[in-house]
C-alpha cells in the first residue's frame, strides 16, 4: 500500500501525536499553577503571570496542530486520489487489452 510507504506521513503522524501530548502536559501544568495561584493570595500580577503564558502556548499548540492535522488529511487525500487514477488507468488499459485481442481473434 503506497499510504504506509509514505516517510512523510509517519514523520507527521508522529509530530502530531507530539504535539497533542504537548499540549496536554501544558495544560496540566497550567492549570496546577493556576490552582497554586488561587491557593494562596493571588495578586492581579501573579493570575495575569500564570493566565497569559499558558494561553499563548495554547494558541501556538493549537494552531500548530490544526495545521499539521490539515496537512495528515490533504497527504490521505492526495494518496487516496493516486490510487484511484491508478485503479482507473489499470481498468482502462486492461480494457484495451481485451479489445486488442478480441481483434486478434476475428
Amino acid at each position: 500500500m503506497a499510504v504506509l510507504d509514505d516517510r512523510r506521513l509517519w514523520w507527521l503522524s508522529g509530530g502530531l501525536v507530539f504535539v497533542l501530548l504537548a499540549g496536554l502536559s501544558v495544560t496540566a501544568v497550567g492549570l496546577l499553577r493556576l490552582v497554586g495561584t488561587f491557593a494562596g493570595d493571588p495578586t492581579p500580577g501573579m493570575v495575569f503571570s500564570v493566565v497569559v503564558p499558558y494561553l499563548v502556548g495554547l494558541l501556538v499548540l493549537a494552531v500548530v496542530g490544526i495545521g499539521m492535522f490539515a496537512w495528515l488529511v490533504l497527504l490521505l487525500a492526495r494518496h487516496a486520489s493516486d490510487e484511484f487514477e491508478s485503479r482507473r488507468l489499470r481498468e482502462v488499459s486492461e480494457r484495451a487489452a481485451e479489445s486488442e485481442v478480441v481483434k486478434l481473434l476475428r
